[in-house]
C-alpha cells in the first residue's frame, strides 16, 4: 500500500513531465493507450490492418455487464432486482431468458448480499440455455460428466424444484472442489 501510494505521488509531482510514445512506434504507442502487452500486438498486426486491431483494443476497454441467474429457489426476481438496486448495483433484464439480469455499477461480488444469500449465480446466457433446452422435469435425474464448475448443474437442479437428483461430476479433484465450491 505504501510502495503504491509513493508511486501515485511520485506521478502527481511529475505528471506535466511524463511522455507517452507517439504514434511514430505504432506497437508502443498502442500498447500504452490500450494497456495491451507488445506481443499480443506484434500477432494481432501481424494478421489484422492497424484500425481493426484499434477497434478489438477499443472494444476491450469497454465495460460489460455481468450476466447472472436468478435462484428462484432463494428469492424471486423482483426480491433480487430489488435487493441489488438497494446495493446500488444497476440491473436490466436480459433479453432471452427470464431468470437471466445483466447487472452493472458494483465493486465486488462477493460483498453484495444478494450473492452471499445464494440468491444468484454468475452465468453466461449460453450455458443458461443448456438447462433450458434439456429442460428437466420434476423427478428427472440429471447427470453432467463434464460439470466444472457446476453452474449447469446447480441450474438443473434448481429446475428441478428439490425433487429428481443431479450428479455432477468431472476427471480431476481440481474441477470436482470447483463444483462443491458452487
Amino acid at each position: 500500500k505504501g510502495f503504491v501510494n509513493g508511486v501515485l505521488r511520485n506521478i502527481e509531482r511529475n505528471l506535466d513531465n511524463i511522455t507517452y510514445p507517439d504514434e511514430a512506434n505504432l506497437l508502443e504507442y498502442l500498447s500504452v493507450e490500450y494497456s495491451m502487452p507488445e506481443w499480443i500486438l506484434q500477432k494481432w498486426l501481424a494478421q489484422y490492418d492497424r484500425a481493426t486491431v484499434e477497434t478489438m483494443l477499443a472494444d476491450f476497454q469497454m465495460e460489460r455487464p455481468t450476466t447472472i441467474r436468478v435462484n428462484r429457489n432463494v428469492m424471486t426476481k423482483n426480491e433480487l432486482i430489488e435487493s441489488l438496486e438497494n446495493q446500488g448495483v444497476h440491473v436490466e433484464n436480459h433479453p432471452y431468458l427470464s431468470d437471466a439480469l445483466w447487472i452493472t455499477s458494483y465493486d465486488y461480488l462477493a460483498d453484495l448480499d444478494s450473492f452471499q444469500k445464494g440468491a444468484f449465480h454468475v452465468q453466461d446466457i449460453s450455458s443458461m440455455l443448456v438447462a433450458h433446452l434439456a429442460n428437466p422435469q420434476e423427478g428427472d435425474n440429471v447427470i453432467d460428466v463434464c460439470a466444472a464448475p457446476g453452474g449447469k448443474s446447480l441450474h438443473m437442479a434448481e429446475l428441478l424444484r428439490g425433487t429428481g437428483h443431479v450428479e455432477a461430476r468431472d476427471l480431476t479433484d481440481y474441477k470436482v472442489n470447483l463444483i462443491r465450491e458452487n
